[in-house]
């Protein structure tokens, strides 16, 4: 796992990486910085915080972070709050580190795409099964 300590500039590329979840067992998992789960951030508060995003995810994507008090066109919640960064886009999340505590960020759009995907397999298996 990467971790950044800074004043607040990091890089986080969002692509498809093989990641071994088991030894001889790989899988493409959407990460960030190729690890799964990414990678930690350690800021101080008054910071002011600078994230690159890369989007290398073959659809568009944004970044949202959890309890942090952001302001809205940071929020990382397209389309109410920003417009996708697309397949091969950029975008700068620009913030002061207000809040003290453990927070997490996580793909907000790409990871309802792979949730539909998953949404439409379920909808394949059968409503009723009978034990017998």
């Amino acid at each position: 796992m990467t971790t950044f300590s800074t004043k607040g500039n990091c890089v986080i590329t969002a692509a498809i990486t093989k990641w071994e979840v088991e030894p001889g067992k790989t899988v493409d998992a959407w990460t960030y910085n190729g690890t799964v789960p990414g990678p930690t951030i350690h800021v101080q508060t008054g910071d002011k915080v600078r994230i690159h995003l890369i989007n290398k995810l073959p659809v568009g994507n944004d970044m949202h972070i959890h309890g942090v008090k952001l302001p809205n066109n940071m929020d990382g919640v397209s389309p109410v709050t920003q417009k996708l960064v697309p397949t091969g886009g950029e975008f700068n999340y620009d913030f002061v580190a207000s809040s003290k505590g453990v927070h997490n960020f996580e793909y907000s759009l790409a990871l309802l795409a792979k949730a539909r995907d998953y949404a439409e397999a379920a909808r394949k298996v059968p409503k009723t099964v009978t034990a017998r």
